[in-house]
């Protein structure tokens, strides 16, 4: 038998906007502009890298002479000369050649791409390290069963994965076995789920108040009933 959901029970749209509004903790701020601000170095370091004169070689033309040095030029580079800067002494100083069409060269090091690699792998820590330690520093918080819990309740409401538990009756009995107030509840859904390794029956029970509902996992066999696991969720 399916679970119908009770007339006068918590509208299940509700549940799950309910239970959707539990998110993941936000990046802390410090670890945020710790990674903005080594991304805005390595943009900085590689511009100036790009505008870094490439090296040429040298030649014995006399001082001021502006013709091009001869010799073999890579193929697909042309040359442009440049007139001579003057070092304010009047006398103008020796220029190099400036490949045009090629993009400017970086300088030893690192690869940007490696060097992003790393950032946005600090990052994906920085943000493992913040679902497993909410709030201070010196109190860091475990996510625990009753986190899991309200979890995997989101995703039961609707479901017909209550087995048994599904009759009326049966989960009745059940419930008042296991010590449960309100044995005789509105099951929302319900779809198997183990605690500690213990393998049970999460149910999704309304509570008669709208936008507030029960998460029980119970363990029913031979007409005997143990609660693993309970929690509220909601307003």
């Amino acid at each position: 038998m399916t679970p119908r959901p009770d007339e006068h029970g918590p509208d299940v749209g509700d549940v799950r906007a309910a239970l959707a509004a539990l998110g993941a903790p936000p990046m802390p701020a410090d670890v945020s502009a710790r990674i903005g601000a080594a991304l805005a170095e390595e943009m900085r370091s590689g511009a100036r890298a790009a505008g870094t004169p490439p090296v040429g070689s040298s030649d014995d033309r006399p001082t001021g002479d502006t013709t091009a040095p001869e010799g073999p030029r890579p193929s697909g580079t042309r040359l442009r000369l440049v007139r001579p800067p003057h070092d304010g002494t009047g006398a103008p100083q020796r220029h190099l050649p400036s490949p045009e069409g090629t993009a400017g060269r970086r300088a030893p090091g690192r690869p940007r791409s490696a060097v992003l690699a790393g950032l946005v792998a600090a990052a994906v820590a920085g943000v493992a390290a913040v679902a497993v330690t909410v709030g201070a520093p010196s109190s860091p918080h475990v996510v625990s069963e009753e986190s899991d819990l309200r979890a995997a309740g989101a995703g039961a409401v609707g479901e017909q994965g209550a087995g048994p538990l599904a009759d009326p009756a049966r989960r009745r009995a059940c419930l008042t076995s296991a010590g449960v107030p309100d044995p005789g509840a509105a099951l929302l859904g319900g779809r198997p789920y183990a605690v500690r390794g213990e393998p049970g029956t999460l149910l999704v029970l309304g509570t008669g108040v709208r936008g507030r509902f029960r998460l029980l996992v119970v363990d029913c066999d031979a007409g005997r009933g143990r609660l693993l696991a309970s929690t509220t969720a909601g307003r």
